[in-house]
């Protein structure tokens, strides 16, 4: 219905514009040569019949994936920051190049973690998969760090956390509603 009324629209504008061409080219009065002066008969150039054309259709904006980490995880190396923060895709720095960060891959489904329950102390980047048919997310709290993705995660959706981890216990889970007390729980050993 939209777009026959835009294009209604767009043909009654190149319509009134048609008319006002030829309306601004009325042609002037005859006047009679005079006997001394050549005879010169103009004739107005061919005018290109207009077209209605639709106008174009923006196409929506589409989110692209998020990129899918196939490295193994590395050896952890001292950080020189104790920072979290997270990202679908960060850019790559001299900070998060290789043997800088461990890679943990995380799986959420419906209501279990799946992911390693022992890791190495220093700069974690936990990569979360959500495997579920329901909404899930992963939080990180212990040891003075109490860190979350930034949004929840749709069903196949991913994304990464980066959490700078020192030895002893930590709790990972599902801060969805009470997605944490049905089973999506974890107690996590770092570097013990």
């Amino acid at each position: 219905m939209n777009r026959l009324l835009i294009w209604r629209a767009s043909a009654a504008l190149s319509l009134a514009m048609v008319v006002l061409v030829f309306a601004a080219c009325e042609p002037e009065p005859e006047v009679e040569p005079s006997p001394s002066e050549p005879t010169v008969i103009e004739t107005p150039a061919p005018v290109a019949p207009l077209v209605p054309v639709a106008p174009a259709q923006p196409t929506p904006a589409v989110e692209p994936p998020a990129p899918v980490l196939t490295t193994p995880p590395t050896a952890p190396a001292e950080a020189t920051s104790p920072t979290a923060t997270e990202s679908a895709a960060a850019p790559a720095t001299e900070a998060d190049a290789p043997g800088e960060a461990e890679m943990v891959h995380v799986t959420l489904d419906e209501f279990s973690i799946d992911m390693p329950k022992k890791i190495a102390p220093g700069l974690t980047v936990f990569h979360v998969m959500n495997a579920g048919k329901a909404t899930h997310s992963l939080a990180i709290e212990g040891q003075g760090v109490k860190e979350r993705l930034k949004s929840s995660l749709k069903p196949k959706g991913e994304a990464e956390l980066r959490v700078e981890l020192k030895p002893g216990k930590y709790r990972a889970y599902c801060p969805v509603g009470n997605h944490a007390k049905r089973g999506m729980e974890v107690q996590l050993t770092v570097g013990e």
